[in-house]
């Protein structure tokens, strides 16, 4: 269940597009949503309400997707707005795919703190007694 539990909590941060976001949420995410999408057409078959949910939810996705991929960016030590290109058909798309894979930057970057340590650092030590 802590796929859809970071699932949720990506898709609550769809307005922040200033972060950093690690390999594993951006990857179930895109997991997450791409299997909810494949479930329309089969209810679309049953029914003529599939299709009208599945045009629904992409609109509904369309923001909360870009945000993900943009943090993903940011992660890998690069800027956001390659996004861009990669929105014209097969013109960035292989460099973009790459990108998403690569491994994180493990020091700070001009986007802030790498994932792992945000939450670690966030959470104030115990003092000792």
């Amino acid at each position: 269940m802590w796929i859809i539990r970071t699932y949720i909590d990506t898709f609550r941060k769809f307005d922040d597009f200033g972060g950093r976001a690690n390999r594993a949420e951006f990857r179930n995410f895109s997991i997450v949503s791409s299997v909810i999408q494949l479930c329309f057409p089969a209810i679309g078959v049953l029914s003529p309400v599939g299709c009208l949910l599945e045009n629904v939810f992409s609109l509904v996705l369309l923001v909360p997707a870009v945000s993900p991929v943009v943090r993903r960016l940011h992660d890998t030590g690069t800027n956001g707005w390659l996004v861009l290109p990669g929105l014209v058909p097969f013109l960035n798309f292989l460099i973009l795919c790459l990108l998403f894979f690569y491994y994180s930057d493990p020091y700070n970057n001009g986007y802030g703190l790498p994932p792992n340590r945000q939450a670690k650092e966030s959470v104030p030590a115990r003092k000792q007694v």
